[in-house]
């Protein structure tokens, strides 16, 4: 318990407002403003606590930090500073390598409240995984490692990683745990270097993975039901770290293979976790090890990244799927802008390069906002769980999983898409899908607590299913897309009635959408009424789907122009409009963008208030809608300009102009002059020739315009 409090500060303003502070706190409080009498004030005051500035006169802070280890090892350090966070840091791990317990380091200048959350925090919490081996204790020998792994006192323990937006279980790491008889828990740092420094390590890795597959295998048949409808395990992976010395056996990879058939698990459901330093090690036989044990579907991740020396070129070449982010920098990503910048630049480039990143050490929601706004993939960390014996994981499972869908049912009925009537803006992503497809079935759905709402469809008359029929449902249960080549074949849907009966749905691939807050809102997906492979889906244009649709949840019902409800706002069609070039103008999918001149505008509006001149707006809108697909976009753009846009035109653009044309100059309107037929004039933009920008299409399309009219 800290009582007595030591300052050591040479500015006077600082010390004195220290002392006032923790003195209204009941703290004994003693400063100096340089080190001439510190080691005669710790003989004499005996301080629980030391709040060091590591800038003094005549000296630096620093140096008094053998001092400090030798006559007041008990003693606790907070160290503050103008210096920059860098430096703060490497003095804090300095004092920590002499056995030092510092609380934490202040950047000056610096709240005083700061200073108390640190005295006030818990100084027995420890961010280590593994508890160390006192100094003082006899450290087990190997001949005790393998009696260790014959008389089964290693273990193993669980720590979940956690999807970042959705909060879904991705899956557990594996981390090997020893309970020696006298000794207690001994590090795993220590005993699996024990084991590479006397040739144990092979059996080590064996005896460790068969336990983990073996556990793998039972869990995931007792989880099957864990909660139904709400979480689908069967796509949970596995992570075990695989020591470097294993890559010079040439036999590893097979052993690897006959292991999960023996335990009926997927190489895809494996992650092996290499550390940086020996992944990025020059050996022509790791190489091929690394590389057959893709080659057999097993997952390959970098551990403790950023802590190394790596090779760009090594990194590169080797066919590693995962980057996991040290947690020395994820922890200090509040404090150090370093550790900011070395997470960000990781993050960019592991997806520069396709990979996923996870974020190790994850504690506060400091962290968790920070890596969510650079787009870090998948957390892992004690602020969702320490790591935990086999024996917990279900449990553990059930509560958290009950606790994720009442937080997801809240957020689902809160938003304005919830309960609503169809609407456009989602109608229009759904047809186009329908067509890009070539599915006769599509829908994107909003999943309950026991119902299926189809929010927009194609190809179907209800309007809900009941969610125990859903396939949807399974969607939202899965960490991955599902994709069905025969419902017939499958035991999930074999007896569903829409299987049985009508409409007699075959094949499914569906894709979970989410909230605006990372939720699993709904679900978007195609159906037929014939088997069918799952290459017949493009996953990137699926994924483009699915994003289109997480963008209107986002917003709030957009208020459309007119009565008729056909016409966007001019911003909310130029960003739909760059969204959907944005999303599918990379898979070579071209567009037509037309603008369309009422040229008899005034005539038509003279006296008019803005009210009536809108409704003409909605009424030419109707009309466009009626001649043009319903995957089509209209936007008012202004006064007398709308425009269209075409995703993937079945004809060519002159052929649309005409038609809008002559169907719209059909469109009688009343005026205060009598009936008039409205009158339009249209110039057209293709992405083949003017680029893939909202703006290049609009000023191309503008220029037609211009050259039409002075003809």
């Amino acid at each position: 318990m800290i009582t007595r409090i030591l300052v050591v500060d040479d500015d006077r303003a600082i010390s004195e407002s220290l002392r006032s502070l923790l003195e209204s706190h009941d703290y004994q409080v003693m400063a100096l403003a340089s080190t001439v009498d510190f080691s005669a004030t710790l003989e004499s005051f005996q301080p629980d606590l030391l709040v060091l500035d590591l800038i003094l006169p005549g000296a630096d802070g620093v140096t008094v930090l053998a001092q400090l280890q030798e006559e007041a090892p008990h003693c606790r350090l907070i160290l503050v500073s103008g210096a920059s966070d860098r430096v703060l840091a490497t003095a804090a791990t300095a004092a920590q390598e002499r056995g030092i317990q510092v609380l934490g380091a202040l950047t000056k200048p610096f709240r005083m409240a700061q200073l108390l959350e640190l005295i006030h925090a818990d100084p027995l919490r420890s961010r280590i995984e593994s508890p160390a081996i006192d100094s003082s204790m006899r450290l087990p020998e190997s001949a005790e490692l393998l009696r260790a792994m014959q008389e089964h006192e290693l273990s193993f323990a669980l720590q979940p990683r956690v999807h970042a937006s959705s909060k879904v279980v991705t899956g557990f790491e594996v981390l090997a745990r020893w309970e020696h008889p006298v000794l207690g828990k001994i590090a795993p740092d220590y005993f699996i270097q024990l084991a590479e420094e006397h040739g144990y390590i092979g059996q080590l890795t064996q005896y460790i993975f068969e336990q983990a597959l073996s556990w793998f295998t039972e869990f995931r048949k007792e989880s099957s039901q864990l909660i139904p409808g709400v979480v689908d395990l069967g796509d949970l992976q596995l992570s075990m770290n695989l020591s470097a010395l294993l890559l010079d056996d040439a036999e590893f990879p097979e052993y690897m293979q006959d292991l999960c058939e023996r335990y009926a698990v997927k190489p895809t459901s494996i992650v092996l976790e290499i550390t940086e330093t020996s992944a990025m090690t020059e050996r022509s036989v790791g190489l091929e090890v690394i590389t057959r044990l893709r080659l057999y579907g097993f997952h390959l991740s970098i551990d403790d990244f950023g802590t190394g020396y790596s090779s760009m070129l090594q990194l590169v070449r080797l066919p590693f799927t995962e980057i996991k982010i040290d947690k020395s920098f994820v922890m200090s990503v509040g404090e150090m802008s370093e550790s900011r910048e070395v997470v960000r630049s990781i993050i960019d480039l592991a997806h520069s390069l396709e990979m996923v990143t996870v974020a190790e050490g994850v504690e506060d929601e400091t962290a968790i906002d920070f890596l969510s706004r650079y787009g870090c993939d998948e957390f892992q960390g004690y602020h969702f769980s320490r790591p935990m014996p086999a024996t917990e994981v279900i449990p553990w499972l059930r509560d958290y999983y009950q606790q994720y869908e009442s937080e997801r049912l809240k957020l689902v009925s809160e938003s304005s898409a919830y309960g609503s009537e169809p609407e456009r803006r989602f109608d229009q992503i759904v047809q186009l899908a329908a067509r890009l497809f070539g599915m006769p079935i599509v829908v994107f759905s909003i999943i309950d607590n026991d119902t299926q709402y189809f929010k927009a469809k194609v190809g179907l008359q209800t309007k809900r299913v009941d969610r125990s029929m859903s396939f949807c449902a399974h969607v939202m249960a899965a960490t991955a897309r599902l994709v069905v080549e025969d419902a017939r074949l499958d035991d999930r849907f074999s007896d569903n009635p829409l299987v049985t009966g009508e409409p007699f749905l075959r094949f499914y691939a569906g894709q979970v959408v989410h909230g605006p807050s990372g939720h699993r809102f709904g679900a978007f997906c195609v159906f037929d009424r014939k088997p069918r492979p799952a290459s017949v889906v493009n996953e990137r244009l699926h994924d483009g789907i699915v994003k289109l649709l997480e963008a209107e949840l986002r917003v709030d019902k957009e208020p459309m122009i007119g009565k008729h409800q056909d016409i966007f706002t001019a911003r909310g069609f130029e960003e739909r409009i760059q969204r959907h070039l944005d999303y599918f103008h990379p898979f070579g999918i071209h567009s037509c963008f037309i603008l369309i001149k009422i040229t008899n505008y005034d005539e038509l509006t003279r006296d008019s208030s803005v009210t009536e001149r809108l409704e003409l707006v909605g009424r030419i809108g109707h009309k466009l809608s009626q001649t043009l697909r319903k995957s089509d976009m209209i936007g008012y753009l202004g006064l007398d300009e709308i425009g269209v846009f075409i995703m993937s035109p079945e004809e060519n653009c002159e052929l649309v102009e005409h038609r809008l044309q002559t169907e719209v100059n059909k469109l009688v309107v009343p005026t205060t002059d009598g009936d008039q037929r409205c009158r339009i004039s249209c110039g057209a933009s293709c992405t083949k020739s003017v680029g893939s920008s909202y703006k290049d299409l609009l000023i191309a399309s503008e220029r037609k315009l211009s050259r039409r009219a002075r003809t």
